[in-house]
């Protein structure tokens, strides 16, 4: 079912994209599952173990390796009916030898991190207001990781969570501690129900502990991986492949869901002094 689904849009990103669908989907990216906050109790009243915690967002991310003509500054204005799913409708690609980026313009810079103890990115009440509904921060340098040209398409991916890695690396890890399971370990201990308001509120247990409000929407955000060693960004990635279709565009679709996405047009903007 969800592979008939992707094939309906992707039928019609084809249309719009006619010169860049010769037979392949450029691209294809879906969001990992969210875990949950918490863990759950099973029908004997027992918790559950954890699931196995993904991987972190990966330390080296390597040079890029672009075909001719990749290299340069790009600007794509995002137009249609998901365009709206986006912080901003002017997202700019950076590619070059040493690096690769992609952007969404902002009004405003990203506001800087100044410590962990708090949260970012997030306010009360919860994880959604943390990014827009595509899941992308505004005024973020994502880097793109795994650059690789065949021809002239470039593959690629970026990570989600990478506005929050920092924010992440500042968090000691706490072990969960769950009788009866292997130690993991998280940027809290589990809680099994929230409270938003003045002040914000954690269950465990029977009692409620008051937390920040910005920390726990962050936290609801589910944007860290953490073992005994230390906590990273969660390594959600989106896959992004693109197509030199002239020596000045490049085009293909972001799949920011299973069944969603955003065509894309980029055209090369003139290099500054």
């Amino acid at each position: 079912m969800l592979e008939a689904r992707r094939s309906v849009v992707a039928a019609g990103l084809c249309a719009v994209l006619a010169a860049s669908c010769n037979g392949e989907r450029l691209v294809i990216g879906d969001p990992l599952p969210t875990p949950d906050a918490g863990f759950e109790l099973d029908a004997a009243g027992a918790p559950s173990c954890a699931a196995v915690p993904g991987e972190g967002i990966p330390v080296a991310q390597g040079a890029p390796l672009l075909g001719p003509g990749h290299a340069g500054r790009w600007l794509a204005v995002l137009s249609g009916e998901e365009a709206g799913k986006f912080p901003s409708d002017r997202l700019q690609l950076d590619l070059s030898a040493t690096d690769a980026r992609l952007h969404f313009e902002a009004i405003s810079p990203l506001p800087p991190l100044l410590d962990g103890r708090g949260g970012y990115l997030c306010r009360a009440p919860g994880a959604s207001t943390c990014a827009s509904e595509s899941g992308f921060v505004p005024a973020f340098d994502y880097p793109l990781s795994s650059v690789t040209a065949r021809g002239t398409i470039l593959s690629s991916r970026m990570f989600l969570e990478q506005p929050w890695n920092e924010w992440c690396q500042l968090q000691a890890p706490v072990e969960q501690d769950t009788p009866g399971c292997d130690p993991s370990y998280g940027v809290e201990a589990p809680y099994s129900d929230v409270r938003w308001g003045e002040p914000c509120a954690v269950r465990r247990a029977d009692e409620w502990f008051d937390l920040d409000c910005d920390r726990l929407a962050t936290l609801e955000r589910h944007a860290c991986v953490c073992n005994a060693d230390g906590c990273r960004g969660a390594a959600r990635a989106l896959e992004l492949n693109l197509r030199l279709v002239a020596p000045d565009a490049l085009e293909g679709a972001l799949w920011f869901a299973a069944d969603r996405a955003q065509v894309l047009h980029f055209e090369r903007q003139a290099s500054t002094p």
